[in-house]
């Protein structure tokens, strides 16, 4: 993330509307913090309204958090604003993370890692080495791992977790769970882990919201319940020895009919 997005991030006096448009600016901004995206762009990517995206740009700016231009193409027509970010002069300074002095460690160039008996799997710079995080996994406590959707191979399940190891394990197995929920939709998703990137990306501008992931743990619920049932419907029966006085009317009775059949 960078560090214009931790100050965008940071700030709790925006509405949720107002928040994920900054986010979506500070996500685009280049290093003077200005970015050009149309109303129409930020409509999709924010997922609402352009007039929505006009009342929060005016927002911002009436708060002093975006300066806005006007841009006109070659032949003088209007073209989409320029949007400038403007943080305060010591935001560079809030967090050790964001010291410009401070040597960063280079992005992960996009490598093709294959797990063990799995698919080969494209990891580009967003995660971390796969072989590492199969490590982290093997040493996980079995209660704490993720649930990861169905028919989903080792690779893709290890690129998963590297994807969401920054996140609340709550706030991941539900993303997991809305990935699950829309497996089992048309049409197929064909690049589960980018699907799984956009959905993160949603989540991190705040624009998240699960539509498949309640059935998914109904689902789940009820496949765990059937399962108690039928493990249970499988165990033999367990007999308990007959009690003493049981047992001594049963050796009466057995002394009676051999006394019965010596007479006879």
């Amino acid at each position: 993330m960078k560090p214009v997005q931790r100050w965008a991030a940071s700030l709790t006096d925006l509405s949720r509307s107002e928040k994920s448009v900054l986010n979506a600016l500070a996500s685009m901004s280049n290093k003077d913090l200005t970015c050009f995206p149309s109303v129409n762009y930020l409509a999709r990517m924010c997922s609402l309204s352009g007039r929505s995206i006009q009342r929060c740009i005016a927002a911002l700016v009436k708060l002093g958090r975006v300066e806005v231009s006007a841009r006109r193409s070659g032949s003088r027509a209007q073209s989409s604003n320029l949007y400038r970010l403007t943080p305060p002069q010591n935001w560079m300074g809030k967090s050790a993370s964001c010291d410009p002095k401070k040597p960063r460690t280079p992005p992960l160039a996009d490598v093709t890692v294959t797990a063990p008996g799995a698919t080969a799997v494209t990891q580009n710079s967003d995660s971390l080495m796969l072989s590492t995080h199969n490590k982290q996994r093997e040493d996980q406590n079995p209660a704490d791992a993720l649930i990861f959707p169905t028919h989903t191979t080792e690779g893709e399940q290890a690129a998963m977790s590297a994807l969401l190891d920054a996140i609340d394990k709550h706030q991941a197995q539900q993303i997991l769970d809305e990935l699950s929920g829309r497996m089992r939709m048309q049409p197929p998703i064909k690049n589960r882990i980018g699907y799984l990137r956009a959905l993160l990306n949603r989540f991190r501008l705040g624009n998240f919201v699960p539509e498949h992931s309640g059935a998914e743990i109904r689902r789940r619920e009820q496949a765990m319940a059937r399962t108690v049932v039928n493990v249970t419907a499988a165990e033999p029966p367990t007999f308990s020895p007959p009690r003493p006085e049981v047992m001594a009317k049963l050796q009466q009775a057995r002394a009676q009919l051999a006394a019965k059949w010596r007479v006879g």
